[in-house]
């Protein structure tokens, strides 16, 4: 019986121009970033993989707004149009209700991917990641318009108001997308980790750069991305189970003051405390020196190894020794993340026997062009203060990403097409009627 529901919502979503607007802004908003990506002469600078993984957040992100929007009304029409007491005395379960409205809204989601899907392939010419790119597209995106389907469904039920619920799914929307714009120096306290652990959006942005930046495209190598998304939707499935319940046992009318009275409950910003020290610091007999100073030049997108060595110059062994590396990018006076450019951001050697010698070696990937300061950073247990190297300086080549040719015709071409369906679908109407 949910199919009937299901293909009444697909004439409401997918029939009228007013739904098909919504496909129209997500292609103008498409056509706007893979343009931009790809002509910018600055974002052109990028690795063809940062350039993935910007589109791939923004396709996503648009079509959680746009299907958050669209199902906090899907429910609460029946309620405010007053068409729910007959439809809930009808023969159809309140299960094979929600079961065609959230078909309903997997289908807006599906047309959304279909309409990315030429800027995808566009955007991803002349590499390898095209097939990996467009399925972790699909499959992450799928997971989150579950889970925040369900959890809309289940405020819905328990409000029965659009006003309410779209404002409630919004800010809880914004409570999870704000954290995930943070960069990863940002994530550095407990707090900040285990929220971005269980924040699906989080999640979903960390498994696209795991695929496109880091070149981990098997399913064993996101599961730890992956994983999260599921016990989300879990849990807010299990949500919506709570509220259908308490749905039933209050009949369809009967008002909810309760959930009227309930304040919105949300999660704050996480905010970054720095502890400063006071006291005298003792630095770490050990000396480094970077070793492949002359071979560290290339051109961005490269892949190339550090190669160090570090000695511990002290009468004493250390330890506890880490460690890492440090990066400044020259030209603009600011020190860069690495979270890109290397997937070991720090080394833990343990003990360093007196006088003994031990290599070092880091695989960085070069992300964008520009000159670069390089130096390597030593911690060890009972000392205050790290041991810093000398700094090696290297050039990263431009590998320009400039493709207005195939990218133009994308851009303008999808939305005039969907254009040309709305006033098609317009039409037809106007003859039927």
């Amino acid at each position: 019986m949910f199919t009937h529901i299901w293909k009444k919502e697909i004439r409401g979503e997918l029939y009228t121009w007013k739904s098909m607007l919504w496909l129209v802004i997500a292609s103008l908003l498409f056509s706007f970033t893979s343009y931009l990506l790809l002509t910018n002469q600055e974002l052109s600078l990028l690795d063809q993989t940062e350039l993935l993984w910007l589109l791939g957040k923004i396709i996503i992100g648009v079509a959680l707004l746009i299907i958050t929007i669209d199902a906090s009304s899907i429910l609460n029409v029946e309620f405010e149009k007053e068409t729910a007491e007959s439809l809930f005395l009808s023969p159809v379960s309140l299960k094979d209700i929600i079961l065609g409205k959230l078909f309903a809204s997997l289908t807006l989601w599906a047309a959304i991917f279909v309409i990315s899907t030429p800027y995808i392939i566009v955007t991803s010419a002349g590499s390898h990641l095209a097939w990996a790119f467009m399925g972790y597209v699909a499959l992450l995106g799928t997971l989150g318009v579950v889970g925040f389907v369900f959890l809309i469904f289940g405020i819905s039920l328990l409000y029965r108001s659009s006003k309410n619920t779209i404002t409630t799914a919004l800010l809880v929307l914004l409570a999870f997308a704000a954290p995930a714009l943070f960069t990863s120096t940002l994530k550095n306290d407990i707090v900040s980790q285990t929220f971005s652990s269980i924040n699906p959006i989080d999640n979903i942005f960390n498994s696209l750069d795991n695929v496109l930046v880091d070149y981990k495209t098997s399913l064993l190598q996101n599961w730890q991305f992956i994983l999260p998304l599921v016990i989300f939707c879990l849990i807010t499935l299990a949500l919506l189970f709570f509220s259908a319940k308490r749905f039933e046992k209050r009949g369809v009318i009967k008002n909810d003051r309760f959930m009227k009275k309930t304040p919105l409950l949300f999660i704050g910003l996480i905010f970054i405390g720095v502890a400063a020290r006071s006291h005298a610091a003792t630095t770490p007999p050990l000396s480094m020196q970077i070793l492949s100073s002359k071979s560290l030049s290339g051109t961005a997108g490269d892949f190339v190894t550090v190669q160090g060595q570090i000695t511990n110059t002290g009468s004493k062994p250390l330890g506890d020794v880490t460690t890492y590396l440090s990066l400044m990018d020259n030209q603009n006076k600011l020190p860069v993340d690495l979270e890109d450019w290397s997937a070991e951001k720090g080394l833990y050697i343990g003990t360093i026997d007196a006088g003994q010698t031990l290599p070092l070696n880091w695989k960085i990937h070069f992300v964008k062009a520009g000159t670069y300061s390089l130096i390597m950073i030593a911690e060890a247990a009972g000392n205050d203060s790290p041991q810093v190297s000398s700094i090696t300086q290297f050039n990263v080549s431009p590998k320009r990403n400039l493709n207005p040719g195939q990218v133009l015709p994308v851009a303008l071409g999808t939305p005039i097409v969907l254009i040309f369906i709305i006033f098609l679908l317009a039409y037809r109407r106007r003859v039927e009627e």
